[in-house]
């Protein structure tokens, strides 16, 4: 499929046939139309997943050959170009549902970090083609307006693409298919919006072999058997991708703050939506970083727990009680005060671990610890420094 795909887009950039690109286009989209019906049988992947798909398919279909059929009657062209839009909206919302049973450990960081990329995203999407749209376009205003809506859900489109890619779950040859479908597909938007916009004076064509390859990866994404699992969640990865989703977010951080630094805004329209799609973005970030703060927070005292406790009995393990100890010593010079360390073992414990098993020895540790702190004054500490050994510090005792 990567190849067929691949030639295919190749000789539509090359042959500069716009007759021979839509017939590549329509054999592009009916081959996925079968391969989705075909792997309904075969590989069982989820209902909600190959239905939408055949939606987006059908709705492509009709677009395609609806655009540009409209010469002498514009207004008329509203009707593909809200396709396009049900495409993008149907792509966006199946890709929520993928990754709302895909999120691994870590959601609200995911979340947050996909946000700062759909929203720098879409300001640049503003800056460098919706906004220049609206100023060279001659098509109707209700067609520039389905149009900024399409790219606008590029946006979310890519938003839930980084949070299927910044999750920490294994991605299965499905998802790296599914993703490089909707990385071309955006890439094929991003390429007609440039040239709607007259930044750069390109053929349809080049966005017509991203279509192309994009319909050829997603049908491989549904001939392989990983399709079937595309929805569940599958096993955390041992390393997760920090230092990637790290460099992403910040250059979805910078770039667009450069871009506002560097060019002005063309009337208040313009300057309206610049602030506060900026807004909005330094509110994400800011979430980011106080949800980042209180989670290291929450780590580092659950490491301090961890490393001075025991984990049987929950008292503090030897490490706290020699800090107790030593604090004991230091304030007792000066408070005028006599602490009082008692040391106590378990008399014949290792025959209940012999005769009755370890679980039993266990139980009898907890059983002890519990009676200890329940029979000792609040001022006192007890603590389990190793195996049926126990320390009892009083740093109060005056005598």
């Amino acid at each position: 499929m990567f190849g067929i795909g691949g030639l295919l887009a190749v000789v539509t950039v090359a042959a500069d046939n716009n007759t021979l690109s839509d017939s590549f286009y329509f054999i592009a989209t009916v081959q996925l139309a079968i391969t989705v019906l075909v792997s309904a049988r075969v590989n069982s992947p989820d209902r909600v997943v190959w239905l939408s798909l055949l939606f987006i398919t059908g709705c492509s279909i009709v677009a395609q050959l609806l655009d540009g059929t409209f010469g002498d009657r514009p207004s008329y062209q509203a009707i593909p170009e809200a396709l396009f839009l049900v495409v993008q909206i149907v792509l966006a919302t199946g890709l929520l549902f993928i990754v709302s049973r895909r999120l691994g450990s870590e959601p609200v960081s995911v979340f947050v970090d996909a946000l700062i990329v759909a929203l720098g995203a879409w300001f640049l999407i503003w800056v460098a083609f919706v906004q220049p749209t609206l100023d060279v376009s001659t098509e109707t205003v209700l067609v520039v307006a389905i149009r900024g809506g399409t790219l606008a859900t590029s946006a979310l489109v890519l938003f839930t693409l980084a949070i299927l890619l910044f999750g920490d779950s294994q991605r299965s040859p499905a998802v790296w298919f599914v993703a490089s479908a909707i990385a071309l597909t955006l890439l094929g938007d991003f390429l007609y919006a440039a040239n709607d916009s007259g930044r750069v004076t390109l053929s349809d064509r080049f966005a017509s072999a991203a279509y192309i390859a994009c319909l050829f990866v997603a049908s491989a994404a549904f001939w392989h058997p990983s399709i079937s699992s595309l929805t569940n969640k599958g096993p955390l990865l041992p390393k997760r991708p920090i230092m990637g989703r790290l460099i992403v977010t910040t250059l979805a951080l910078l770039v667009p703050v450069v871009v506002l630094a560097l060019s002005d805004p063309t009337d208040n329209g313009d300057r309206i939506v610049r602030a506060v799609s900026m807004f909005v973005l330094g509110a994400a970030v800011t979430i980011r970083v106080v949800h980042s703060v209180r989670a290291n927070a929450t780590t580092q005292r659950e490491l301090i727990i961890s490393a001075q406790t025991d984990s049987l009995t929950g008292l503090p393990n030897r490490s706290l009680m020699v800090t107790h100890v030593t604090n004991a010593l230091i304030n007792a010079s000066t408070e005028g005060r006599q602490p009082t360390v008692l040391f106590i073992d378990v008399d014949r414990f290792k025959n209940i671990n012999d005769s009755l098993g370890h679980q039993a020895g266990d139980n009898v540790l907890v059983a002890v610890a519990q009676r200890l702190q329940h029979a000792l004054p609040q001022r006192c500490i007890v603590g389990r420094i190793s195996g049926d050994e126990f320390v009892i510090i009083d740093a109060s005792n005056r005598s």
